[in-house]
């Protein structure tokens, strides 16, 4: 599977980094696809602003 992310991508997770698009998906990709099937994710939208 092809993740849509930039091919020098950093992911940080639990700690550690993985330093391009392809570490990540050798070492966490299946993992995480396996996980995310199991879950109910609602996503939301939050705007803010900073004065």
């Amino acid at each position: 599977m092809r993740i849509l992310a930039c091919p020098r991508v950093r992911i940080f997770k639990s700690g550690y980094a993985e330093n391009s698009r392809d570490e990540y998906a050798a070492h966490h990709l299946d993992s995480d696809i396996d996980f995310l099937r199991t879950v109910h994710l609602h996503w939301s939208s939050r705007k803010g602003q900073a004065k």
